[in-house]
């Protein structure tokens, strides 16, 4: 469906290659915009306008010592029993992704500027190789 909708607007063909159709649109690929639901879900759950139970999912990961890692808003990765389940959930995925991000992006308090920072990044990150 979405691939037909791309070719509508682009007015392209059926054979032709889609990345560079995403690129021009501005658009993310699957993989990038599931990323990007989940961090802007962490993003609202860290800044306390989502539900209390996506924010208890999430935890502030607060090292046993003084270390470099302690002041860079990370959160803390459960263990999961299982790989294929426990590392598909939100909980083990969500931290994961988040600390993937840059220190920059992580201390953003404004969703608009979040957002926006966040779609550059992963656009970016996304197409460099093509």
């Amino acid at each position: 469906m979405a691939a037909a909708r791309n070719r509508i607007v682009t007015k392209s063909k059926k054979f032709d290659h889609i990345t560079p159709i995403l690129r021009n649109l501005h658009w993310l690929k699957i993989k990038e915009r599931i990323q990007y639901k989940v961090m802007l879900i962490v993003f609202n759950a860290r800044q306390n306008q989502k539900p209390t139970y996506i924010s208890q999912l999430l935890e502030e990961y607060v090292p046993g010592r003084s270390l470099r890692s302690s002041c860079q808003s990370l959160l803390s990765v459960p263990s999961v029993r299982t790989a294929t389940f426990g590392g598909r959930s939100f909980a083990k995925v969500a931290p994961e992704l988040w600390k993937r991000l840059p220190l920059d992006i992580r201390n953003i308090d404004s969703p608009t500027l979040f957002r926006s920072r966040l779609k550059t990044y992963l656009f970016t990150k996304s197409f460099l190789e093509y």
